[in-house]
């Protein structure tokens, strides 16, 4: 949005007769300062994207160039190392967490679940937490409790669930993976 604002038009015909005009200019003045900066900052923003979406091509590209000779890592004749790694990475959306919940406890990985009673348990602690939920429920309190599996615990399971070669639900722990380009600059 680039274009002036004229906030003598927000006025009611008999009062702009009788305001002046020099009494908002500076109240104009700045709102269109601030409609510049918010402009040039949203193209900042598209700029970045646009960046980000290129180095992720580079990284692509880069990788499918040392896959192509056999190499996972390179040195450079500048002294650089070229390397890329696979990486996994999950997540469990409100709609798939009862499934993935689920499956986890079902396929023997309950423990990779937190629950959050007031108080934070920890991986294995289901069955505590359970239980606190029922003996405070017996008291006539109504408990929040709160499930989680933590990001990077999710991501470590996923990476070693694929290598090994087990099965998982892809769409429930919404898996995506991929390789990283990690380029160490040399002295």
């Amino acid at each position: 949005m680039t274009g002036k604002v004229d906030f003598t038009n927000l006025l009611p015909e008999e009062e702009k007769k009788t305001v002046d005009i020099s009494e908002v200019k500076d109240v104009s003045d700045a709102s269109n300062q601030y409609l510049s900066i918010e402009s040039e900052i949203n193209g900042l923003e598209d700029q970045l994207k646009r960046k980000k979406a290129e180095l992720m091509q580079m990284n692509d590209a880069i990788v499918q160039l040392m896959d192509q000779r056999g190499v996972k890592e390179i040195k450079l004749t500048n002294g650089d190392a070229v390397s890329y790694k696979e990486f996994y990475r999950g997540t469990i959306t409100k709609e798939k967490e009862s499934d993935a919940f689920s499956w986890l406890e079902d396929n023997g990985h309950g423990d990779l679940i937190k629950n959050i009673v007031s108080i934070r348990f920890g991986k294995g602690e289901n069955d505590n937490a359970s239980k606190l939920i029922e003996d405070l429920e017996q008291n006539g309190l109504a408990p929040d409790q709160k499930r989680k599996v933590e990001p990077m615990t999710l991501n470590a399971f996923i990476g070693e669930q694929i290598k090994s070669g087990k099965a998982l639900p892809t769409d429930t722990f919404g898996i995506w993976m991929g390789n990283k380009v990690k380029i160490k600059r040399g002295k």
